[in-house]
């Protein structure tokens, strides 16, 4: 790989990268093959709705920022457009819970009101989506292809671990227990048997989203522990476009991959990344 790069063949260094970070994950964490398509359907379900959110988000910032302005880059525009769109629909997930309108296909029909307002911002983020690829492309030093490959050997090694179910007391009883009851009763209401009934709903609301949508199973349950882990790269992203920014242009690249980088090595983020919290 490094004879590669200092032959100046970039892309093919960079693939080579991507390949091993893939290989080495899959090595160490062990995809299982006969819960294969079981998982794929599972990662498909919340990559669905982080598309989703992330299209919605980006039509509504295409309502505050122009395009011809350059005042923002792709990675900020892709990472506040998952924040944006991830922030409304789990608030929306609240906010129709409470008044029972989540059960008897109400969830449906928020996905497919979200999908529909996504659309119009999905151009927009197709575009950022290729810059942010860009940029990555134009990176073919040591230093930034061994951050990149940090960044995605850590996700990928986090992701096997989100299928594994949680035995935490606080997890079972605060972060799922209460969305499936939620699901269960079709409404979010106070629940005199849990003391965690009190606490702040926020990633629990798409929890309560996967078990609205496909029934409180298993499986719901592991598509929302995806949608937890998608918030690890998500992170990586954010604080790259934070790093990047304050950094200035002549080393602001290298310093969001290396801010991305401290993010996704430590164990705090790589833990919570695939425990549902």
């Amino acid at each position: 790989l490094l004879s590669r790069i200092k032959e100046g063949e970039g892309k093919r260094a960079q693939m080579l990268a991507v390949i091993f970070s893939a290989l080495f994950a899959v090595a160490i964490a062990g995809l299982s093959p006969e819960r294969m398509l079981e998982r794929i359907v599972t990662i498909g379900s919340a990559a669905a709705v982080f598309l989703t959110a992330g299209c919605m988000g980006r039509s509504l910032l295409g309502l505050f920022i122009r395009e011809n302005e350059g005042s923002s880059r792709p990675c900020e525009r892709v990472a506040f457009s998952f924040g944006l769109g991830l922030g409304l629909l789990g608030l929306a997930c609240f906010l129709l819970g409470s008044f029972g309108l989540m059960a008897n296909g109400g969830a449906w029909i928020l996905m497919a009101a979200c999908t529909c307002v996504g659309l119009t911002g999905l151009k927009g983020f197709w575009l950022d989506l290729k810059g942010l690829w860009s940029d990555w492309r134009g990176q073919n030093s040591v230093f930034s292809l061994i951050c990149a490959a940090m960044v995605l050997s850590c996700c990928l090694l986090c992701l096997p671990a989100a299928f594994i179910p949680p035995m935490d007391y606080d997890v079972t009883e605060y972060h799922i227990h209460l969305p499936r009851i939620y699901a269960e009763d079709g409404i979010i209401a106070f629940q005199p048997n849990n003391a965690f009934c009190g606490m702040p709903r926020l990633m629990e609301m798409f929890t309560y989203l996967m078990f609205s949508l496909g029934g409180a199973t298993p499986a719901a349950a592991s598509a929302a522990q995806a949608i937890h882990w998608g918030f690890l790269p998500l992170a990586c992203l954010a604080a790259a476009a934070l790093a990047r920014r304050m950094a200035g242009e002549s080393c602001g690249k290298e310093a969001g991959l290396a801010a991305a980088a401290l993010l996704a090595v430590n164990p705090i983020s790589l833990q919570l990344s695939f425990v549902l919290y």
